[in-house]
């Protein structure tokens, strides 16, 4: 499983496709994590930054503090901090899943797709991770990735499983369900269209 995956983070890195809509993502499953540090701005971390500027950790924990404010340019602001901490350690997979978000709410969903795919290299996806992977996917217009993605996902596990990401499975189940080919798929739904 994690060779199909390394192959198709080397697949996504070499090329880029047409962009196309799909639904909303909720990255954070766990929303804890974001709630303990978002009820202002991050101070405490801030002040600990200016002693240690390479600490990925607090850069992270900046970004966490920025994502849950609404106004100004908080939200860049925890997309720098995410930034600078994925530079001081790329191989942390909540930073890598959290700068995947910043990307994908500011539209930068092949970034966000690139990222996930860093993610899933590096080790081995959740169920609920690779549905929202196999959504960005399809988000970018990565149709044959996104289906590839879809494929490996143990079904057992969803039906299993309660978590947020149902929906989202159930709207690639559709998507992907009876389109016998991959341009199908590209305009809507599994429904033809003529050239």
């Amino acid at each position: 499983e994690v060779s199909v995956f390394r192959y198709i983070y080397l697949l996504t890195s070499s090329c880029l496709l047409v962009l196309v809509g799909c639904s909303e993502l909720d990255f954070q499953t766990s929303s804890k994590n974001i709630n303990k540090y978002s009820t202002s701005v991050p101070v405490k971390q801030l002040n600990a930054l200016s002693r240690n500027p390479t600490d990925a950790k607090l850069h992270y924990e900046v970004g966490l503090g920025y994502i849950g404010e609404k106004t100004g340019n908080y939200f860049q602001l925890a997309d720098a901090a995410f930034e600078t901490a994925y530079r001081l350690d790329p191989k942390e997979p909540q930073i890598l899943k959290s700068l995947a978000s910043t990307q994908y709410s500011q539209g930068n969903f092949d970034v966000s797709m690139l990222l996930l795919g860093r993610l899933a290299y590096l080790r081995n996806l959740s169920t609920s991770e690779q549905i929202i992977f196999s959504a960005v996917a399809y988000r970018a217009g990565y149709f044959e990735v996104s289906k590839a993605i879809y494929n490996s996902i143990d079904i057992k596990k969803v039906q299993t499983q309660a978590f947020d990401n149902l929906e989202l499975y159930e709207f690639l189940t559709s998507a992907f369900d009876g389109a016998a080919d991959i341009e199908a798929i590209k305009f809507g739904a599994g429904e033809k269209t003529s050239r």
